[in-house]
């Protein structure tokens, strides 16, 4: 997922080693939601959602953080844009589903 929210950031190295930093920060936090094998069984609940809201809103303001103005702009879009994507996916279940 992280790869998608700096699509088009250039990034330093420092800026690769912090975020490295965040994502395995988060990482625990992420995977303690999910069941066994790290796989989700089913969609999650309200509350598991709700958890995966704060721990993805959190990690990305720390994402955001570590950039510059203009790596800011790229990632805000990019962070719409998967926002849209998966509000369709939610509403609309994956591609294929309505066949």
């Amino acid at each position: 997922m992280s790869k998608m929210l700096f699509n088009g950031i250039d990034l330093t190295d420092a800026q690769k080693a912090q975020i490295q930093q965040i994502s395995e920060k988060y990482k625990a936090q992420r995977e303690a939601l999910h069941s066994a094998g790290g796989q989700m069984q089913g969609p999650p609940d309200d509350a598991t959602r709700a958890k995966m809201d704060a721990i993805r809103t959190q990690s990305n303001a720390e994402y955001r953080a570590i950039l510059n103005a203009d790596q800011q702009k790229i990632f805000d879009q990019n962070v719409a844009g998967m926002k849209s994507r998966m509000e369709q996916h939610m509403k609309h279940g994956p591609p294929g589903s309505h066949e």
